[in-house]
């Protein structure tokens, strides 16, 4: 869905879990879209877990420092 879609200066980002909460800020391609949901062509593996609500709230937990460090590393 696009509320898992976080856009940077043109490039798209989503938060993808690693472990119980520790989670990755990993760029990625995106396809075709209907205006809710967008396909991703590049950077995502099939069996990954994403954040799909609450991305912008790791988002605003990164930029307060409030997340582990290795959290918002990009790929």
């Amino acid at each position: 869905p696009n509320t898992a879609l976080l856009e940077e200066q043109g490039i798209y980002f989503v938060w993808v879990q690693i472990t119980p909460g520790l989670f990755e800020k990993r760029e990625i391609i995106t396809g075709k879209t209907d205006g809710f949901r967008t396909e991703v062509t590049e950077g995502l593996f099939a069996d990954e877990r994403i954040v799909t609500d609450g991305a912008i709230y790791i988002r605003l937990a990164q930029a307060t420092g409030t997340l582990d460090a290795h959290s918002g590393h990009v790929h």
